[in-house]
Order: C-alpha cells, then sequence, then structure tokens
C-alpha cells in the first residue's frame, strides 16, 4: 500500500520546482504486533505526505482513499497543516 502511494503521489524529479521542492511520501513507524515469526492479524502505520501546491488537500485525501480501499485499510487519523 505505502509503495503504491509513494508511486502515485510523488511527484517526478520533471515536475518539481526551480527550488527543487518535490512532493514526498515516508512511512515513518509501522506497528505491528508482538509476535516473532508470525504475521499479525492488523498492523498500524504513520505515512507522512508533504506536498506542494501541485496537491491539494482535498486531492491527496480522495487520492489516498482510493489507494487504501485495495488493501482493506482505513485512516484513523489525520492532520493537515
Amino acid at each position: 500500500m505505502y509503495q503504491e502511494m509513494k508511486e502515485t503521489i510523488e511527484e517526478s524529479v520533471e515536475l518539481m520546482e526551480d527550488d527543487h521542492r518535490g512532493t514526498s511520501v515516508q512511512l515513518t513507524t509501522i506497528q505491528a504486533g508482538d509476535a516473532h515469526n508470525a504475521i499479525p492479524g492488523e498492523a498500524a502505520c504513520t505515512i507522512n505526505i508533504r506536498h506542494t501546491q501541485s496537491y491539494s488537500e482535498i486531492l491527496l485525501k480522495n487520492m489516498c482513499k482510493h489507494i487504501i480501499k485495495k488493501y482493506d485499510a482505513e485512516i484513523v487519523s489525520e492532520n493537515y497543516g
């Protein structure tokens, strides 16, 4: 899911502005239980998206909702600023 977000949302180098700022998508934390050598039933992660004026808050939210739906995931909380 993260990889698809990164590939879909991040701007290519050609689209970056003169000041070399671009949109980035980064996985900052992931929590998936305490078991060793076992696939957890659920997991949670924090994804940090920093964007240029190429994206609006509404557009980013809609793109993320579309992507996570494919992976049976949900947005639990979000901050925008």
